[in-house]
């Protein structure tokens, strides 16, 4: 019926939205700035204070921020994410966003759609190990879900 269509469109939309995002905070820059060496003295003091990074030993944009990890300045930088490998920065921050939405819409329909069979399959009389491992999996799910949604 209509909630099978339902659940054909969200499982085929999230098979390719959540790859996708992933693919590209991964390969997005996030907006590093030139590395243009300057000579400290040839700045003055409020621009050596606000505007110059000391890693780069450069001149940097407002808000950019360096990153030890990429050892570059960022544009707009969020944070360096170890689940991408790459800083959250101007250019790929709408993509971070969007990857984590749907990891957090994805493991909300998996818990959704395993409600069903925990209720009506399981033998509550006689539990499995496969049982515990379904309510291990849903539990873990739901936590990470969880997670995900304090970065929304």
């Amino acid at each position: 019926g209509l909630l099978s269509v339902f659940h054909i469109f969200n499982a085929v939309w999230l098979a390719f939205n959540l790859p996708f995002n992933y693919f590209m905070c991964i390969s997005t820059s996030p907006g590093f700035t030139e590395k243009e060496s300057v000579d400290r003295s040839q700045i003055s003091e409020e621009e050596y204070e606000y505007d110059y990074c000391n890693y780069c030993r450069a001149l940097k944009p407002e808000r950019a921020h360096h990153c030890t990890v990429c050892d570059r300045c960022t544009l707009r930088m969020d944070h360096h994410c170890p689940w991408i490998n790459n800083c959250v920065g101007w250019n790929n921050y709408k993509y971070f966003i969007l990857f984590t939405t749907y990891t957090f819409l994805f493991c909300i329909t998996g818990v959704i759609m395993s409600i069903p069979v925990i209720v009506l399959e399981v033998d509550w009389g006689d539990i499995q190990i496969t049982d515990i491992i379904i309510f291990s999996a849903v539990f873990i799910a739901s936590l990470f879900a969880l997670i995900l949604f304090s970065f929304i």
